[in-house]
């Protein structure tokens, strides 16, 4: 039962979708990073019904890519990519730590983070414009948003927190770290193996990069936040993804 409260609760917080309520105990948050790549999963399968939809109604390239950009968010309501702008504006800031932190708790959106918004949701539509509408080929990037929520949720447990009594500080305090970590191992081998599938060899060479991108956020974390917290949880996401994007998109069109 803990485990399945935990996954109630990690698809309550995550995503848009109805689910009952529950405390945010110690014990229902037990296993909660565990079941953070599930959201992937959920998004990899309504990608897969949009390209279903988009063949009967044939949509167009734009229209395609479009369903591709907006379907992550329209799942998650759009919580990491707040996260992301929040980041973003504060890195742009190049204040010291005391004011990054200031701006990361500002509930006031800056110009870095329209600016931020704006390039980035023009570069992922870009890119998703030149995903083939192949489902095998599609199913990679529905691997992506899963390889990138196991990692951030590595990060969930063994990155030091920027505040001992923050949500991210609760989370990581909470989780049973061994079979949390056992089942993260899982699901990344599980994604490496289907990227290796649905691609070959090349498609892990960008599981590769972000992983050592995920070495990159843990210093920027501490160098200019003090530590980890859920806004920078959601910009290691969403930059997670959009590398994926990126790289993935290579060798599946080529």
């Amino acid at each position: 039962m803990r485990i399945l409260r935990s996954i109630s609760l990690a698809l309550a917080f995550f995503t848009k979708l109805p689910m009952p309520k529950l405390d945010w105990s110690e014990d229902n948050m037990r296993y909660l990073p565990a079941a953070f790549p599930l959201v992937g999963v959920l998004i990899g399968l309504l990608l897969q019904a949009w390209l279903w939809l988009s063949r009967i109604l044939a949509f167009g390239t734009f229209v395609f890519a479009a369903g591709l950009t907006l379907i992550p968010l329209a799942v998650t309501g759009g919580i990491h990519l707040d996260g992301f702008c929040d980041t973003a504006d504060a890195l742009a800031s190049r204040a010291p730590m005391e004011k990054k932190q200031e701006i990361l708790a500002d509930p006031r959106t800056g110009a870095f983070a329209i600016i931020s918004l704006a390039a980035y949701m023009a570069a992922y539509l870009a890119f998703a414009s030149e995903w083939p509408p192949d489902p095998k080929k599609l199913a990679a990037l529905g691997l992506a948003h899963v390889l990138g929520r196991t990692l951030v949720a590595f990060g969930l447990v063994y990155y030091p927190a920027a505040r001992e009594d923050g949500f991210f500080a609760s989370l990581s305090k909470a989780a049973k770290r061994g079979p949390v970590t056992a089942a993260l191992i899982f699901w990344l081998l599980l994604t490496l193996a289907g990227l290796y599938w649905t691609s070959g060899w090349p498609a892990l060479i960008p599981a590769a990069l972000v992983l050592l991108y995920s070495l990159h956020i843990r210093q920027i974390s501490v160098r200019h936040f003090g530590g980890m917290n859920g806004d920078l949880a959601g910009y290691w996401l969403q930059m997670t993804e959009l590398i994926l994007l990126v790289l993935i998109g290579r060798t599946v069109v080529l």
